[in-house]
């Protein structure tokens, strides 16, 4: 039989095994590699819709995911509440010598640093991004990673070292001719030199950029790069230049919260070069902007204008509104990252709860995987004895009837000679008394054994009654109770509560055992619709049945039958 067993398992593994070398996800998967960058919305659906995690195996799985996390990202969808996903993904990928995918779980390591704010530990994976990356020759991805790496670097007030990242990235986009790459970091370059106090390096910065705006075409999305240049040449002190990319950016911009910014800027301008009039015109347009951070500025430079012309009441009015305007920024900013903390907290407790709970019931289910072996282990050894012990007692037995019946036959043979043989004839009836003897002993030794199997399939059925009751109290559906189940579960409560089995038994005469296993359901807690459902029954069919039995109970009231079995 175990051969049987271990062919069959071997037969199951080859089938798996053929499977999973015929399974097309790591095609699909490889697919939709190359279509993330591209198209990372479509992706990002396929993800979702078409692929079941549970059926993917673990290298899969943590495909799966770093494509979902680098989706949302190209997406603009925010990855912080996937930290801890991150971390497992790059625990898998710590002893891979696939260099692309650990740079990636670095990146996004980094960026998820980044966004609560812990900029030394986003420096960290992301110069550990920055390795892989190399080792991996994918220069796009290290030309992201600097660019990260920038401006985490500049939210550190590490501007040299600022620098030194956003010049690796502007070479790879000359190597790349992207004029609105180069652009975009001579700009991050120009911002560290004004904070660095440079002026010559800011000026550089800013004939770099006239150089490559004529191939850039005047749209909306470079109304930021006009604004930046205005504010360079403001720092740089070239009116005449901040007057005209600000006049390009109020011609071309669309949204008005930036249109208010440059209103705000060109009014300093104006106060700069002594025009109170325009700046306070400007100003005064800049006040209908809805953006907490420009009207903060905004009411700065006012508080500052009325305190230059010496209206301190003015000032002191603006100045509040100054700092009521950056506390609610403030106070936004800060709920948004409490909110996220939190977030991220009741995520870590929900899924250390969710883990510990399958743990538990994992374990209880390999104890009782565990059980059930050790009893069939038992059960088929006992069969197999008893059916051992069987064949022989049948053996000995049917040899014993044969020598009674050849003893019968001698002494028939014997009495017919005219008792020639007195003395033979007495030996040879001691010889079928003895041998008649041996038969009763043996029939007995039989019946013995014959009640040790009985005691046996009455564990089974305890075991079997035991697993029923389990399956009912976790909510696990059965197709279908034969009326053997239906005595299993009875015999295994007996053992456990032969009192109630007793009192049952007096209030409710003639119970079959189906009536019996319903009335055992209530009495270890089930609700009505527990039972139905557990029975495959609908919820009238179990009252219609509850009913019956309850006009049959001898001390009937007004409570309900699974109250009067609670109370037996």
């Amino acid at each position: 039989m175990m051969r049987r067993l271990l062919s069959i398992f071997c037969f199951l593994v080859l089938l798996c095994s053929f499977w999973a070398a015929c399974d097309p996800v790591d095609k699909r998967l490889s697919i939709v590699e190359t279509l993330v960058e591209e198209k990372p919305d479509s992706v990002l659906n396929i993800l979702r819709t078409s692929f079941s995690v549970q059926e993917l195996n673990d290298r899969d799985q943590m495909r799966y995911h770093l494509l979902l996390i680098q989706a949302m990202d190209k997406c603009g969808q925010s990855i912080v509440e996937m930290d801890s996903l991150i971390d497992l993904i790059t625990g898998y990928y710590a002893d891979s010598d696939n260099f692309g995918n650990k740079a990636f779980c670095y990146f996004y390591k980094g960026r998820i640093c980044y966004d609560i704010g812990h900029y030394e530990e986003a420096t960290v994976a992301f110069k550990k991004a920055e390795e892989y990356a190399l080792r991996a020759g994918n220069k796009r991805l290290v030309s992201l990673i600097c660019n990260n790496l920038g401006y985490t670097d500049y939210e550190s007030d590490l501007y040299p070292e600022a620098i030194v990242q956003f010049r690796k990235v502007f070479n790879y986009a000359e190597d790349c001719r992207d004029t609105l790459r180069m652009i975009s970091n001579l700009q991050n370059i120009g911002q560290c030199f004004i904070l660095l106090e440079q002026p010559d390096s800011v000026s550089y910065c800013v004939e770099k950029m006239q150089s490559l705006l004529p191939g850039v075409k005047a749209d909306e999305k470079f109304c930021d790069i006009w604004h930046n240049m205005a504010v360079l040449y403001f720092y740089c002190g070239s009116p005449d230049k901040v007057l005209g990319y600000l006049g390009e950016t109020m011609k071309t911009s669309r949204n008005s919260d930036k249109l208010y910014r440059s209103y705000v800027v060109m009014g300093e301008l104006y106060y700069e070069q002594g025009d109170k009039d325009k700046a306070q015109q400007c100003w005064k347009v800049a006040c209908a902007t809805e953006d907490p951070e420009v009207k903060a500025y905004l009411y700065k430079c006012l508080s500052d204008f009325a305190y230059a012309e010496g209206d301190y009441k003015m000032a002191a009015d603006r100045a509040v509104s100054y700092i009521a305007y950056a506390d609610s920024l403030y106070r936004r900013t800060t709920a948004k990252e409490v909110a996220e903390i939190q977030a991220r907290y009741d995520n870590e407790v929900l899924k250390v709860a969710n883990l510990q709970y399958k743990i538990f019931l994992l374990c209880l289910f390999l104890f009782c995987i565990v059980i059930l072996f050790i009893i069939w282990l038992l059960y088929a050894k006992n069969k197999k004895e008893k059916t051992v012990m069987e064949i022989r007692f049948r053996n000995i037995i049917s040899q014993k009837e044969q020598e009674i019946s050849s003893y019968k036959l001698s002494l028939e043979l014997a009495e017919s000679s005219e008792r020639k043989n007195s003395e033979g004839i007495e030996r040879l009836r001691k010889l079928v008394e003895e041998r008649e003897s041996e038969l009763s002993e043996l029939k007995e030794l039989y019946k013995a054994k014959r009640a040790n199997y009985q005691e046996i399939c009455t564990c089974v059925s305890i075991v079997n009654g035991m697993n029923i009751c389990q399956n009912a109290l976790t909510g696990k559906k059965r197709t279908t109770l034969q009326t053997k189940d239906c005595k299993d579960v009875v015999v295994y409560y007996q053992t456990v509560d032969a009192a109630f089995i007793v009192s049952l038994e007096k209030v409710l005469v003639g119970l079959t055992p189906q009536d019996k296993l319903v009335c055992i359901l209530f009495r270890i807690g089930l609700t009505h619709q527990q039972v139905a459902d557990f029975l495959g029954n609908t919820s009238e069919t179990l009252s219609r049945r509850k009913s019956r039995l309850k006009s049959r109970y001898v001390h009937a009231d007004a409570r309900k039958l699974e109250d009067l079995i609670c109370t037996l």
